[in-house]
């Protein structure tokens, strides 16, 4: 019968699967590089206090320690690049994260490991995923306290996110004027910044999925801005 069948079918009828370990590649190495962020704060650490205690082989010693864990790192990014690079389709949605500006590759790779790993969560999955879903606590009936969010989900995505996010209210038009309108409602600074952070999220799958590159003007005239 499968001798009958492949004379029947033509080879472009069928194709061979493969197993796409971009996505497992990418979650690996961005665990690894967390691992190496963690040591390379606590040398760091360890650098600053030894330096008011002036000993200065252990000064040497840790300076040499952190150059090896900096290098590391770099190493780490390098070889995520060159993963992403080796797949047309994921480079060409990798691309589409960095045409926003303010996400360079260190947070494009992040959301790239992440969207590969869940191809088909909602925006609201995932904004739950990475810890930024809004949650209000209450006490009884009488004690309301301000929303805060979970926290619950990655925090490498929100440690990831948050200095691109300033980046981008200072540099993107149409994000500086959603942070500003939520200022202007009487939301506090972090607050604002963290709904930016779930904004940013979210048009980033979108872009991702579609593997589109973001039009700033587009999105103004959809958000009801001006670009000046």
């Amino acid at each position: 019968m499968l001798w009958d069948m492949q004379k029947i079918i033509k080879e472009e009828d069928f194709q061979t699967l493969t197993a796409n370990i971009t996505s497992q590649d990418l979650e690996d190495m961005l665990s690894y590089y967390d691992f190496i962020q963690k040591q390379t704060v606590a040398v760091k650490n360890r650098l600053e206090s030894q330096k008011l205690k002036r000993n200065k082989w252990i000064v040497i010693q840790l300076q040499k320690e952190l150059f090896s864990l900096e290098r590391s790192a770099k190493e780490v990014l390098d070889k995520m690049k060159k993963a992403v690079s080796k797949n047309k389709n994921v480079s060409s949605k990798f691309s589409s994260l960095k045409s926003m500006k303010g996400i360079k590759d260190k947070t494009a790779l992040l959301l790239t490991a992440i969207f590969l790993k869940y191809p088909n969560m909602t925006a609201k999955e995932l904004v739950a995923l990475s810890g930024l879903d809004p949650i209000e606590k209450t006490s009884g009936t009488s004690v309301k306290k301000k929303p805060k969010i979970s926290k619950k989900g990655s925090i490498l995505i929100r440690k990831m996110l948050f200095m691109p996010t300033l980046s981008m209210i200072r540099n993107n038009q149409a994000i500086r004027i959603l942070y500003l309108r939520l200022l202007d409602k009487g939301k506090s600074k972090m607050t604002a910044i963290i709904a930016i952070m779930r904004k940013i999220l979210v048009i980033a799958y979108a872009l991702f999925r579609k593997q589109e590159m973001f039009d700033e003007e587009k999105y103004l005239s959809i958000i009801g801005g001006v670009k000046k």
